[in-house]
């Protein structure tokens, strides 16, 4: 450069120098930008894309079950407690003492049988003295009977007008004598009754076949009228009260009405219990926020209720009114809430189509046969393990389309795969409850 345009150039800069600097950056920006567009679309180039099944995707070896349409029944887990509408809570009828206790909590008693004394000597007393009074009533209507015949042959003989107002008078006197001397003697007679029951409720008994489930008292406690004495249940009134989730309450209150008979079966590894859904509450039981149902324990089953305790909770699985047009499938089929995958095509283009489908709950084979789902050597009879089964509905499935049973990490609408039959076991137990 010439040393003219340096010193034209040195000049410049010297009178303009924020300037200068504004000029390089707004060269420098630009290319910056560009160099970062340049690199992030290399980034997007280079990212691994999902494939959609198609070209040279390797067909995935899963494993698929057979869609087998019918009326299949939906089982609902339900967690129940032991109640009964049959619990006594036994109160003293007499102040008195206590004298004997029969019975104790947990104790079983029989119908008739005592379970406390009290001590009746006071009652005894006041009995005695109700008859007295009863005796003294009757002696004053005797009395008056007695007056009165007196009192009429005194006038026997008188005549006139004046006699005759006399023995009215006489009549109606006796006659109002009469009547409250016949209500004084009622009174008296109802104080005695009052007084020998009283007397006969100081041995406290059972009112049905029970167990004890509290004793309030002691020998020797001194318990006024009204006290609580002891509380127990009827052993063969026992009912199991459990919520009902807000979205099968409706299906299950139709079945009611029609009379359809729904089973529950106990699963808690305890006692095995059958019972049957009798009624549904009247209003929603604010901690759980669903409807509580009632079971009634059916005939044969409950002499297990000897075992189990009043209050005890229960794991129960309910038998739901059968679904026409559902199938079964195993859990691993379903994706997210109501996506299956169905298996389409033949040979090696055989690829998956997503369906949306709708979950009734679970399926078990056999409930109210006395299994619940598979049972591990070695457990419980009852005492099974969560159903590894689904009971699915959908307008799209037809009967025999093949589903994906395997849960796959990158399941997308035309993966191609390769199915292997591997849940014959559960075609044949479908088959099986359709029939």
């Amino acid at each position: 450069m010439k040393p003219s345009m340096k010193n034209r150039l040195s000049k410049w800069r010297g009178k303009w120098p924020g300037k200068t600097k504004l000029l390089s950056l707004g060269v420098l920006a630009p290319a910056v930008f560009v160099a970062a567009a340049i690199a992030a679309a290399l980034l997007v180039a280079s990212k691994p894309q999902a494939r959609a099944g198609g070209g040279d995707a390797p067909a995935r070896a899963v494993s698929v079950v057979q869609a087998r349409l019918g009326a299949f029944s939906p089982v609902l887990p339900i967690y129940a407690r032991v109640t009964t509408p049959r619990h006594a809570r036994l109160s003293a009828a007499l102040a008195a003492d206590v004298r004997v206790i029969h019975a104790q909590a947990g104790q079983s008693v029989r119908r008739g049988d005592t379970l406390i004394e009290l001590d009746d000597r006071e009652a005894a007393l006041l009995v005695q003295q109700r008859r007295a009074d009863v005796l003294e009533a009757r002696a004053a209507l005797e009395a008056e009977l007695l007056r009165h015949e007196n009192e009429l042959f005194v006038i026997r003989g008188d005549s006139g007008a004046a006699a005759r107002r006399n023995r009215e008078q006489i009549i109606r006197g006796h006659e109002i004598s009469m009547r409250g001397l016949e209500a004084r003697l009622l009174r008296a007679e109802a104080a005695l009754a009052r007084a020998e029951l009283d007397l006969q409720r100081a041995v406290i008994t059972a009112p049905f076949d029970g167990r004890v489930t509290t004793a309030h008292v002691a020998p020797g406690d001194r318990v006024r009228v009204g006290d609580r004495l002891i509380d127990l249940f009827d052993r063969r009134a026992l009912e199991l009260t459990g919520s009902i989730p807000r979205r099968y309450q409706a299906a299950i209150a139709a079945a009611l009405d029609e009379g359809a008979r729904l089973v529950a079966v106990s699963t808690d590894g305890g006692p095995r219990l059958r019972a049957v859904l009798s009624r549904l509450q009247a209003q929603v039981n604010p901690a759980s926020g669903g409807v509580d149902a009632i079971f009634t324990i059916l005939q044969g089953d409950e002499d297990a209720g000897y075992q189990i305790h009043l209050g005890r909770s229960l794991r129960l699985r309910l038998e739901l009114p059968p679904v026409a047009g559902s199938f079964v499938a195993p859990n691993t089929a379903l994706y997210g809430a109501d996506t299956v995958y169905r298996v389409v095509g033949s040979g090696e283009e055989q690829r998956l189509q997503a369906v949306t489908v709708k979950r009734l709950g679970d399926w078990a084979d056999g409930l109210t046969d006395g299994l619940v789902g598979d049972e591990a050597p070695g457990q419980a009879r009852g005492a099974a393990a969560a159903p590894r089964s689904a009971l699915l509905l959908s307008d799209s499935i037809k009967d025999g389309d093949i589903i994906l049973a395997t849960q796959l990490p990158n399941a997308i609408e035309n993966l191609p795969v390769k199915p292997t039959p591997a849940a014959a076991r559960l075609d044949a137990a479908s088959d099986a409850d359709r029939g």
